[in-house]
């Protein structure tokens, strides 16, 4: 792994964490809405916003689900928040700005997703695409920064299944097919094992100038 500075190297480390945190949260968040949602909760059949209702699609009370939702999506935004100023204040990452403003955009995202989709569906589904969508771009950059560490025909590949799930989601949703909540599990999946590759190797500008030397550095070397 590339050398880094004593700054560099507390910044990566705590990015990481971060990303490792998200993944726990996002998962167990999830295990135990299901769990304690209020009627029978089907994984490939429901929608994942289902379970931070106030009632259930049968009209059962389910606060035990919403507030385990409410507290997951808030952890996760803060979280998502915390990484946004690991990116913005260490300037040893490309495209800092743009990551942590992405960041930025997913966590706003995040608190504005816990709104009960049974009360404020709109400002839910708003603030679901905000964390979806900035979650995913930065991950499409995490991806592509990744090619110090993987073959092109891999980070091309993995561009390419990632942009299809999000893709299939966004047009499964919108045309009302049932095979929607299906492909939004698949979608979330692929967005968590992204940032959970992150969570394991070192993306900052040191590895990348180390790894892929520029135009000077190369004439140096012959």
């Amino acid at each position: 792994m590339p050398e880094l500075t004593a700054s560099q190297d507390q910044g990566e480390n705590k990015l990481r964490r971060i990303y490792r945190k998200i993944i726990i949260c996002i998962i167990l968040m999830y295990f135990l809405a299901a769990l304690y949602y209020a009627d029978p909760f089907y994984f490939w059949q429901h929608a994942l916003s289902e379970l931070g209702t106030t009632r259930t699609l049968q009209g059962t009370p389910n606060l035990a689900s919403a507030l385990i939702v409410t507290t997951g999506m808030f952890i996760t935004g803060r979280l998502l928040l915390e990484g946004a100023r690991v990116y913005r204040y260490n300037a040893s990452y490309t495209q800092r700005y743009l990551k942590s403003g992405l960041l930025y955009c997913a966590s706003l995202g995040a608190f504005i997703s816990i709104s009960p989709t049974n009360l404020l569906y709109l400002v839910h589904t708003i603030g679901s695409a905000l964390m979806i969508g900035g979650v995913f771009l930065l991950s499409i950059l995490i991806i592509w920064d990744s090619r110090i560490y993987y073959s092109p025909t891999l980070v091309y590949m993995s561009m390419l299944i990632l942009g299809g799930t999000v893709l299939a989601y966004a047009i499964t949703y919108f045309s009302g097919f049932d095979i929607k909540q299906a492909v939004q599990k698949i979608c979330l999946i692929s967005l968590l094992f992204v940032l959970y590759q992150r969570s394991r190797i070192t993306l900052n500008i040191t590895a990348l100038e180390k790894k892929i030397p520029g135009p000077a550095h190369s004439h140096q070397q012959s």
